[in-house]
Order: C-alpha cells, then structure tokens, then sequence
C-alpha cells in the first residue's frame, strides 16, 4: 500500500493540476452531480456506455480549455479576467439548468430578446428563480472574487506560459466542441449551440431546392379553374369569430379530473353541435408562432417569428382576401401592448381594419376592481366589450373578428381564489393549468350567452382552438419550449355554423391550424388563388402537419397520420411513432422496428423535412406573394 502511495505522489508531482484546473474540474462534478441528485433537467440517470462517454468528454473539454487560458494568457489581470469569466458563466449555466430544466438555448434568447424586457416576460422568468439560488450565486461569486481576484489564485501555480502548447489545446478544444459528439458540459454547449444558431449548417435536401427553383413556388403548388368570390353577396356572408384559446392542451377535452368533475364542460358541450377534429395540430408554440398559420396558412419558420422579422414580406392571408369579398376585419385582444411580438404592425400590413387591445378605461368600476389579474382583463370581459364594439359600428359589413383572451396563459398560478373551480388551494403545477383552463371554458360561455343575444350575428361562422398547446406533465415535461410530444402541439379544433355546417366527428385524419384557412373560404365558396400550404377540412384529404418547435437544439416534426416523424436537429437524431398504436410516443419505430416499410416512411419523411429550410428562405427572401 505504501509503495502505491509513492507512486501516486510521484505522479502528481510529475503531472501537477493547477489551481484553475482543479477548480474547473470542481465545478463540472459539482453540476454534474446536482443535477443529477436533484432530479432537474438532463441528468445522467443510468450510467449507460453513451452516458459516461458524454461524462468522460465533457472533463476533457473542460480540462482543455482551462489549460488553454492558463496557457495562453500570460498577464495578470488579463488572466483573472479571463477565470473569473468562465468561473461565473458556468454559475449561470448551471443553475439556469436546475430551474428551467434543460441546457441554455441561445436561440430561445435570441429569438425572443424583443420582449424579454416586458413586465409580464420578466415575472414569468422570475418565477422561475428562487431566492435561494440568488444568495447562492452571489456567495459564490464572492468567493470567486474574493480567492482568485484579491488573493491571486487565478494567476497561481506552475503552468508556465507556452503559446504553441496554448494554441494546441485550444483548437482540440474547439475540435472536441464542434464534434458529432456532444459533451455533457454547460460551456461547451453553449457554444456549439451559438455556432449552430448563426451559421445554420443544415445543407438543402433535394426536395428542398427543387422548391426554390421556382420563384414563387406556392403560388404554382394551387391551381384554380376559376377566380372567383363566389355566390354568397354581401350581408348573405356569415359573420366569422376565430377564437384561438391561450395554451388549449387538447388532452383536457373531454376529460375528468380523479374526483370527477371535467375540465371543459362547456367546450365538451359545444363538440355535438359543429365539425371537432379529434387529431388536430397547432404548427408551433407560441402565441405569435400560432396566429401565422391560423391567418396565413403558411408553417412558422424555424428561426424567428414572422410577425417581428418579416412583416414586409408580400402575404396573401386569409383577412386580405375577405376584405376583398366585403368583410371588416377586426382584432382584439386582452394583453394590453399591441406591439408585443410586433402584432399590431404586421396586423396592420395584413388588412385588418381595427386592431385593438382592451381600453382599460371604458371598463367599470368593479371590472378594473376584479376581473384584472394575470397578463390582463380575463377573457368574459374580452368577449363582453368585443360585441359592445360590434354594436357600435354601423358599417353594415359581415365581420371578421379574430381575437386573443390570457385567463389560460402560464403560469396559470394567478387565477382568483373565488375562481378556482377545481382546486381551491392551487398546489401542484397541473392543478394550476386546470383550474386556468377550467375558468377559461367557463368565460367561454359567456361569448356564446353574448352572440346570442343580438339576432344580427345569427348567421355566424365560429372557430374554435388553440394558439398553441402546452405540456403539464404527460412526459414529466411543464415547459413548452422543451420538447416534441403531443402534448406540446395538439390543440382542440370545433367549428360550428348553425343551419348550415353538419355536425360530424373526424376521427381518422389529422390536420392543423394551416388548414383552417382554406377551410373559411371553402365554406364561404370563395374560389381564389392564394399561396396556401393547408388543404380545407371539408375535403378530407389527407395531409401532412409540420410542427416547429425551434427550441431545446430545434425539432421539426410531420404528422401523415397514424406516423408521426421528429428530427432533432442539433443532435441529428431520428424518431417514428405510430400514434394509434403508441399515444404515448414511447416506441420509436426507428429503433425496434426496422422493415422495408418503416424504411421507405423514414425516406419520406426525410425527403420533406427540405420543406422546413424551404419554407424559411422563401419567407425571408418575400417569395411567397406575387401581386
């Protein structure tokens, strides 16, 4: 034993770890170990040959930089710098980790640096951060501080300066990092995931560039044998009311919670009475992600939001072309500030005629007293001063009103008490969303108690969804910028138009928001060119349904239905569920079920994945619309 001790000292004597080296390798096994103790996040659970491999690369990377620094950086405090920096990103990245539960995703900031700085983006991140880790995080950069700056740790030890050495270890570093392999080290990610965001390395498939080939090439995918407005003249035309319901989980619908009371009864209700699509998709998630396809019927991009980065390109949407057949379009909102996600310009540029959020003042006394809480007034108050605005214009138009009420919007933790149907004391985070949802269903009730009042909205065309799903723990998962589950995407979809549209249940196809366009002008027996990438619902069609979830290193998903395909693009892996057979999505077919049928899906599904880069150049480059 004593021998093997000497041996072990004469090592460390040979090959000495300095103080920033040791420190580094403290701080990756400190998370490391966290994380996985605390059960938040990606934890290495299972020590799996991939695991410790990941584990493994991540101490060299790790070990590589830090050398690297104490290598190249020779000047005292350009050094301390240089460690205190890394020292203090990896505090973040961390604890980040721990509350949001995933690595940082530099797209999910970049993308969404407009609106950060908003009162109710700032609670909702702030909701998510506890004091404790505040006092954490300032104790330890203290003593970063503290140690390494004032008592010179940093610039301590024996590594002496060696340029070439330096240069060596960084560009293995940089190899390593930019690899097909990932490490399980937060620094490391971080900038693999920046490259990734800005250099957007995916090449174009073939189907792809046969796409953009042509210069307008959806205006070429629609052929019409006539261009026409159709039959229906003037006050003959339905009035239309899109509302899309913040954050519709579709696997609420219909269902009980374990003491048995529903979480939607009036919605449940309302299902016999029009056409309810049981597989029904929102294209993204997000609010602003959602109102695209829903107007445009076009996909989101997988990098930004039209409505912020693109509301010059040249769209033909559904508003522009009932403008056009005689219709006022309006909007309305509960939120208070229309130019969040830059909603009112790109409203603006697309033809809606009125485009207004709640004027708190016009509300009584006891509205602004208690039926404000959460992202604004609740959505009864929404639906109550739409038709009081309705009734206000003499225009004599059919009107096309599309609006957005926040009663479900997360956290869902700020519904009143004497409103909480479900659970009194709100403790868990579906109890929340159920007793947010819960109250929203029962607003809903009163849009149709108003429309029905008022006999010259008799003749109405009403839509029913979501602007997007949410997930509330069917995969353990409460954040929807995390992954590709149903959960996240599946929406409720009703249309009801009494006396004119059967009653009926689809059951066996699926399709999404981009179909509810050409569904309104199939309806209306409008017959024009548009650039449309959804099919009407009426024709029962089959169709595909790409799904964008431009977070968590980006999956992009298609639905021909039963098959569902995701492509993770950061890591380049493939699944294949078959959602009739496993709703659940637990099987991936890509694994355990490798036929020549599963081979030719596979083939498909990667041939039209093109369509997702596609569909963001044409967008950005204003090749969807030709006047």
């Amino acid at each position: 034993m004593k021998i093997r001790t000497n041996f072990l000292k004469q090592g460390l004597k040979k090959f000495p770890l300095s103080f920033n080296l040791k420190l580094s390798l403290f701080f990756y096994l400190f998370f490391l170990l966290f994380l996985h103790f605390a059960k938040h996040g990606i934890q290495v659970q299972a020590a799996t040959l991939t695991n410790v491999f990941k584990i493994a690369l991540g101490i060299i990377s790790i070990s590589l930089l830090t050398q690297a620094f104490d290598c190249l950086i020779h000047k005292k405090w350009p050094k301390k710098i240089a460690f205190l920096t890394l020292y203090s990103t990896y505090l973040f990245l961390g604890f980040y980790h721990y509350r949001m539960e995933t690595f940082f995703d530099i797209k999910l900031l970049v993308d969404n640096f407009e609106i950060i700085f908003y009162n109710e983006s700032m609670e909702l991140i702030s909701s998510r951060v506890k004091t404790k880790d505040i006092v954490f995080l300032i104790f330890s950069f203290t003593l970063l501080v503290f140690f390494g700056v004032i008592k010179n740790k940093f610039v301590q030890g024996k590594v002496l300066p060696n340029k070439k050495k330096g240069l060596l270890l960084l560009t293995t570093y940089i190899a390593i990092t930019f690899s097909p392999f990932s490490a399980y080290e937060e620094v490391s990610i971080f900038l693999k995931d920046g490259l990734q965001y800005f250099i957007k390395p995916i090449s174009l498939n073939s189907f792809a560039k046969s796409l953009l080939k042509k210069d307008y090439p959806y205006l070429n995918l629609e052929t019409k044998k006539s261009n026409s407005i159709g039959h229906r003249k003037g006050s003959q035309r339905p009035h239309i009311f899109i509302i899309p319901i913040e954050s519709f989980n579709s696997n609420f619908v219909e269902q009980k919670t374990p003491e048995g009371k529903a979480y939607t009864p009036f919605f449940n209700s309302l299902i016999s009475k029009g056409l309810y699509v049981d597989s029904f998709f929102g294209n993204s998630m997000q609010t602003a992600k959602g109102h695209f396809p829903l107007l445009c019927s076009l996909t989101p991009k997988t990098v930004g939001k039209a409505f912020q980065d693109d509301f010059k390109t040249n769209f033909y949407c559904l508003p522009e072309i009932l403008k056009k057949a005689g219709y006022e379009n309006r909007y309305y909102q509960s939120y208070g500030d229309l130019n969040f996600d830059n909603k009112l310009i790109f409203f603006k540029e697309n033809n809606f005629d009125i485009i207004e959020s709640i004027d708190i003042s016009q509300l009584t006394n006891e509205e602004r007293r208690n039926k404000i809480w959460g992202w604004g007034p609740q959505d009864d108050v929404l639906y109550k001063y739409i038709f009081k605005k309705l009734d206000q214009d003499k225009t004599k138009k059919p009107y096309f009103v599309f609006m957005q009420g926040v009663s479900s919007h997360m956290n869902f933790d700020q519904v009143p008490k004497d409103q909480r149907l479900l659970y009194p004391d709100n403790n868990t985070k579906k109890e929340k969303y159920s007793n947010a949802l819960r109250i929203t269903d029962k607003y809903l009730e009163t849009f149709f108690t108003e429309l029905n009042k008022r006999p010259y909205l008799n003749n109405s065309l009403i839509i029913i969804t979501g602007d997007h799903s949410f997930p509330v723990g069917e995969h353990g998962l409460y954040h929807s910028e995390r992954s590709f589950y149903n959960e996240f995407f599946k929406v409720p979809l009703l249309i009801i138009w009494n006396k004119h549209l059967k009653p009926e249940r689809i059951k066996s196809l699926s399709f999404s928001q981009m179909d509810i366009p050409p569904t309104v002008l199939d309806l209306l027996k409008i017959n024009v060119k548009t650039h449309f990438q959804g099919k009407s619902i009426l024709k029962k069609e089959k169709t595909l349904q790409y799904l964008v979830q431009p977070y968590s290193g980006k999956f992009l998903s298609i639905v021909d239905f039963p098959f569902k395909y995701v492509f993770h693009e950061k890591s380049r892996k493939e699944f294949l569920f078959n959602l009739v057979k496993d709703q659940k999505e637990s099987f991936n077919l890509k694994n355990i079920q490798m036929s020549d049928q599963i081979r030719e899906r596979l083939d498909f599904f990667r041939e039209k994945l093109g369509y997702f880069y596609a569909n963001d150049i044409l967008i950005e480059e204003n090749r969807i619309w030709k006047d």
